[in-house]
């Protein structure tokens, strides 16, 4: 009994001086992380001009997404450019929108005009980037087939080339860039949501 008082006292004490109710400085309230300001990114609305690269009826999943990751190849972290996902075996790869092809690797074995064999790009094997009408810039990567040239205009939705495991990649899947202001960003925030694919 006499430790209860004791204790129900000094509880009372205790908010009374503001023990437990005593509020954090404004600064800490404000700078949570302790001072340093930290950008946040801000997640642009849902863009219904970017389509999903694979169809829904061939999209399997996502493999890769977006960040730092550790390394297939090196087994360190490292930060991943670009969206990997895959869908069924070959399936058609298609332009996310309207832009013209500024950049082409046909995949390696590819034969060319005049007996030329094409290597591919060393990264991303058979590759197409796309800079689209409203200025940003979309990377098709690890493509077994590619059907486009540099300087073709091609629509949203149009078939570019076809899913493979070209170059440095140790699966078939597609690898997906795109650049918004000429900044490499996370593609997921710009594509249309595929049977919940999305972790917003």
């Amino acid at each position: 009994m006499k430790n209860a008082i004791i204790i129900i006292a000094a509880m009372a004490v205790g908010f009374g001086t503001g023990w437990y109710s005593r509020p954090l400085p404004a600064a800490e309230q404000e700078m949570p992380q302790g001072g340093m300001e930290v950008p946040v990114m801000e997640v642009p609305e849902y863009t219904s001009s970017y389509l999903f690269p694979i169809s829904e009826e061939d999209y399997l999943m996502r493999t890769s997404a977006f960040g730092v990751r550790v390394s297939p190849f090196l087994q360190i972290l490292s930060h991943h450019h670009g969206l990997d996902i895959a869908g069924a075996w070959r399936s058609q790869v298609v332009a996310i929108a309207d832009g013209v092809v500024t950049d082409h690797y046909p995949p390696p074995g590819t034969r060319g005009p005049r007996g030329i064999i094409y290597r591919g790009h060393d990264v991303y094997g058979g590759m197409v980037q796309i800079r689209h009408d409203d200025g940003n810039e979309s990377l098709y990567g690890h493509l077994s087939r590619t059907f486009v040239r540099i300087g073709e205009r091609v629509r949203g939705g149009d078939v570019i080339g076809r899913q493979g495991s070209t170059g440095r990649a140790t699966g078939e899947h597609l690898h997906l860039e795109l650049r918004v202001g000429g900044e490499l960003v996370n593609p997921i925030l710009y594509l249309p949501d595929v049977r919940g694919r999305n972790e917003r």
